[in-house]
């Protein structure tokens, strides 16, 4: 909190200045009220006619200092909250895609904006209600002893009452506030994942069980709501009836002292009115004592976050590509996800020189997506080393590395914007002649121009506007925008329609002239032309060679083409 009230420090001094005043005001006001009892005692009308005038501006200046501090401290707060939600955002681009697999998107977004406001709503509260309260507190209480120790005392002797009780309450509304912020992200999680997944919700007609679903986590929401509602609930009458005993003790013992010639009368009044100013600060601090402990479970979900650290790390002064020739020696690499879950890469060695076509072929789970993913680094192997024109990945910029890598990948993923910022998402100073010329290699073009608004035309969610073709062909103009050194392909044109196949497969052979490309192939009559084939098994290699070497082995290669071939035939004469 410090580091981002720093910038501001400044407004802050304003703010505890505007705060001084505020309690100095709330000071005078008893000794004020003492003088004009006096002065209706004296009956100098003149007098009483001029404290009434202090009086009313001593009330001007109080709530001049009141709203001017507090509109200075929103200013701050909400500056602060801007700041470290946009650091909250950034850091959060900054982990690497293993933390991704540990938080669901609905909790991250219920981080990112829920728990910081509630830590926004505690600076909001610490500058707006603390200080000005407190120093309220000692301005009135150092006053009260002033006057009439004796009648402080018993004051005194309900503060710590009236502490032990805001303390116990807000003890348990902290634990409760951390499960109401936990039952909120599960909230989230389900609406975003509903509405991410709509069209297989309704194509199943699972309409009503997932409203089913929300409705029963949006019940057990209110339970724990309405838990924090009842100690809120009781916590106020307690306290309340503890300064009401106050109260009624000072009225009873004060008017015993004027009878005994100890305390004036006007002074007694100057009393009471003091401890009616004390209700406000110890309500306000109870209230803010709470809602800071109900907030600590924000803060330490914010803290989570903060605290993440990427599992790929970058060295200090790491090597930078400033050029790229593509050549890839994978030497004797293994990877697994987690300890527990043993090796997903066992032992892979291969090389691809630049501009080669490297195939990755085999078995589901067989590790093909894995090994694509280490080349850019999103992971980093448990063994072995991995080197891109002979240097090691782990001692290269992250950023130089990426520069020179484009991927398409199996489930294409688009923004919402126009088909024009889509396709220049890798390069965003890209001029429109450029994205025209990707577009058209991608064979897309034709189709854009058909949109109403062309290349202005807005994508939709997650590309949804568009067919499975159409998006393929924008995400590899994209890639071609970026004119990568070494391109990874997850092909999948399976579900496509026969014209659309071979629409993406020519745009993606356009694509991989003259670069280092490695296919991730799900059919392997695309990869007959590879300069190698990688068959992996059990994230082994199991097999390497060319499509006529490897077919000819008579290995897991050929029982893997005859299967699917063999399918594709059934396939072809059911048609």
């Amino acid at each position: 909190m410090f580091r981002y009230l720093a910038p501001y420090k400044r407004r802050l001094a304003l703010a505890l200045a505007l705060n001084l005043t505020f309690a100095a005001a709330n000071g005078f006001f008893m000794p004020l009220m003492r003088d004009i009892v006096n002065a209706v005692g004296s009956k100098n009308t003149t007098l009483v006619s001029l404290f009434v005038f202090y009086l009313s501006a001593l009330y001007a200046i109080r709530t001049f200092a009141d709203v001017a501090q507090r509109y200075v401290m929103s200013w701050i707060s909400h500056r602060v909250m801007i700041d470290m939600r946009m650091d909250m955002y950034q850091h959060i681009h900054s982990l690497s895609l293993d933390f991704f697999k540990r938080f669901r998107h609905g909790d991250l977004i219920n981080r990112v904006f829920n728990d910081i406001s509630g830590v926004h709503a505690v600076v909001v509260s610490a500058f707006q209600t603390a200080i000005p309260q407190t120093l309220t507190l000692f301005v009135v209480t150092g006053y009260l002893l002033h006057l009439n120790w004796r009648l402080a005392i018993i004051v005194l002797l309900v503060l710590p009452v009236s502490l032990y009780v805001i303390s116990y309450f807000a003890k348990r509304l902290r634990l409760v506030a951390g499960q109401i912020q936990r039952k909120s992200a599960d909230l989230t999680h389900i609406l975003h994942e509903a509405l991410s997944g709509i069209r297989v919700v309704q194509a199943y007609t699972m309409e009503d069980y997932e409203v089913d679903r929300f409705r029963r986590h949006n019940e057990r929401n209110f339970v724990i709501n309405m838990r924090g509602t009842r100690l809120t609930v009781w916590r106020d009458p307690i306290i309340s009836l503890l300064q009401f005993t106050a109260i009624t003790g000072v009225i009873w013992y004060g008017c015993l002292e004027v009878v005994w010639g100890h305390i004036s009368s006007a002074n007694l009044m100057s009393f009471i009115l003091g401890i009616f100013m004390l209700i406000d600060p110890v309500l306000a601090l109870s209230e803010l004592y709470t809602r800071v402990q109900q907030s600590m479970a924000s803060a330490e979900r914010v803290g989570v976050i903060f605290d993440s650290v990427p599992a790929v790390a970058q060295v200090r002064s790491p090597h930078v590509f400033k050029t790229l020739q593509g050549a890839v020696e994978f030497n004797r690499v293994s990877f697994s996800y987690a300890q527990e879950e043993g090796l997903v890469l066992n032992d892979v060695s291969f090389t691809a020189q630049p501009g080669e076509l490297i195939a990755l072929v085999g078995p589901s789970g067989a590790g093909k997506t894995t090994l694509g993913n280490l080349i850019p680094r999103f992971y980093d192997p448990t063994g072995g080393v991995i080197c891109i024109d002979g240097h090691d990945l782990r001692k290269v910029s992250l950023r130089s590395l990426r520069d020179f890598i484009a991927i398409v990948p199996q489930d294409t993923f688009l923004f919402s914007g126009s088909v024009r910022s889509n396709i220049a998402y890798g390069k965003p100073d890209a001029d429109i002649e450029e994205i025209m010329a990707a577009a058209k290699q991608a064979n897309a073009h034709e189709f854009i121009l058909q949109f109403h608004r062309g290349y202005a035309t807005k994508v939709g969610e997650k590309g949804m506007r568009l067919s499975g073709g159409q998006q393929q062909r924008v995400a590899i103009a994209r890639a071609l925008l970026r004119n990568p050194k070494i391109l990874i392909l997850d092909e999948a044109t399976s579900a496509l329609d026969s014209e659309s196949e071979a629409l993406v497969q020519d745009a993606m052979h356009k694509l991989m002239q003259g670069r280092t490309t490695f296919v991730i192939a799900h059919r392997l009559s695309t990869v007959r032309k590879a300069d190698k084939i990688l068959v992996l098994d059990k994230g082994c290699v199991a097999e390497c060679g060319n499509h006529e070497a490897l077919y000819a082995q008579g290995g897991l290669y050929r029982r893997l083409c005859d299967l699917q071939f063999n399918a594709d035939d059934y396939h072809a004469r059911q048609a």
